[in-house]
């Protein structure tokens, strides 16, 4: 199974943030973090507390970029995340849009993060 969460950037900059796991390394990714920050979140299934720590995650990492944005005088907000479960999900990319994708590995495993913005700034 895969998990896409996702979420929307609007306001002076429009698109789309979007994490992408497998469902190994979204379990993994979620018991590592939560271990480092004080509790821990386990099992072998996804829960819902494991969905609310990717949700929220998500909402961290993008409501930080929206905020360096911000700083440069760039009107960006997001909306609330959503998550995505199943097997073959992947989200489709606007073909004008500005693409930004990243790997990310580590002890937690590996996730691809994706910013995509539908009117690039020039």
């Amino acid at each position: 199974m895969e998990i896409v969460s996702s979420l929307g950037l609007v306001g002076g900059m429009k698109g789309y943030g979007f994490l992408l796991f497998s469902q190994r390394n979204a379990l993994l990714f979620t018991s590592t973090v939560s271990r480092a920050l004080g509790y821990a979140i386990e099992g072998e299934e996804l829960t819902e507390l494991h969905r609310s720590f990717l949700l929220e995650f998500t909402n961290q990492i993008f409501g930080r970029t929206a905020g360096k944005f911000s700083r440069l005088g760039i009107d960006v907000r997001i909306t609330p995340p959503s998550l995505l479960l199943g097997k073959g999900v992947s989200p489709l990319f606007f073909h004008e849009a500005a693409h930004l994708h990243l790997s990310i590995q580590g002890t937690f495993g590996t996730f691809l993060l994706s910013l995509i913005l539908k009117h690039p700034l020039r």
